[in-house]
């Protein structure tokens, strides 16, 4: 389960599900669900969160076929995709901690 923590509500969350949706789910999955060629943020480990608006609209993973979404989105808007995947994050945990 992430320790990360991002600021958030139940409306910050539906908002980066949606940003999520238009920006993010083509390469990393619906529901942050990836299909493996790329990787599933669900799992992301701990600078993966700390570098995230980094990763996502400064190019810093772009040598790897992250591009930079700087002209897309700013960086609430980054935000709100993050607290959603680390809601989903938890999520996941959950259910896989259940399961076994």
């Amino acid at each position: 389960m992430p320790t990360f923590r991002v600021a958030s509500t139940a409306p910050v969350i539906e908002k980066g599900r949606v940003l999520f949706a238009m920006y993010c789910g083509r390469c990393h999955g619906g529901n942050v669900v990836s299909g493996g060629s790329v990787p599933d943020l669900r799992y992301a480990e701990e600078p993966t969160h700390q570098m995230f608006e980094e990763i996502v609209r400064g190019g810093a993973r772009r040598e790897f076929g992250m591009p930079s979404f700087a002209g897309d989105l700013t960086a609430e808007q980054v935000r709100f995709i993050h607290a959603y995947i680390l809601d989903r994050a938890r999520e996941s945990a959950k259910a896989d901690a259940a399961r076994r």
